[in-house]
């Protein structure tokens, strides 16, 4: 599921992109208590923030989108 929800995630042109709801779907059928994915439900929940600066691509994380799998 983690591998499904970096795939999601790489392949959303934006935050409104349903690819991004699938990863963020996948997230969260693990334990909220697991910090790793914690930082990634959190990292999409601020993505629309990145609209209010008109900054309208996704950020790369250590030259990939999502994890580093």
């Amino acid at each position: 599921m983690v591998r499904a929800a970096k795939e999601y995630f790489n392949a959303s042109g934006s935050y409104e992109d349903q690819n991004m709801r699938l990863a963020e779907i996948c997230l969260k059928l693990f334990p909220k208590s697991e910090e790793r994915i914690k930082e990634e439900l959190d990292l999409i929940s601020a993505l629309p923030m990145l609209q209010d600066f008109k900054i309208f691509m996704l950020p790369l994380r250590g030259g990939r989108r999502m994890w580093g799998i």
